[in-house]
């Protein structure tokens, strides 16, 4: 089961030092509201070395994602790799 995403960047900012607050309708349904949104609004404190742990913070989420699709994809790769080898070479 993945991770609910607005607590998985809470946790990422957390772990990474940025100073934030989740506002809005997101932290009513975190918090048990029965509220309905489609956003995520936050509040970054505007500091150069905040500012430097959010890019941080970021990146560290683009890399996660690019390993859960590479994760998600491998068994296609593998399968059309089979594929490719049980034809032979020069075979499409």
């Amino acid at each position: 089961m993945s991770q609910n995403p607005i607590l998985r960047v809470l946790s990422t900012f957390q772990k990474c030092g940025v100073h934030s607050l989740l506002m809005g309708g997101q932290a009513c349904i975190l918090y048990g509201a029965a509220e309905f949104s489609r956003d995520t609004d936050f509040a970054i404190l505007h500091s150069e070395e905040n500012l430097e742990k959010l890019e941080k913070a970021l990146l560290e989420e683009q890399e996660k994602e690019r390993a859960r699709d590479r994760e998600y994809w491998k068994p296609l790769r593998e399968e059309l790799e089979a594929m490719r080898r049980s034809r032979g070479p020069g075979a499409y």
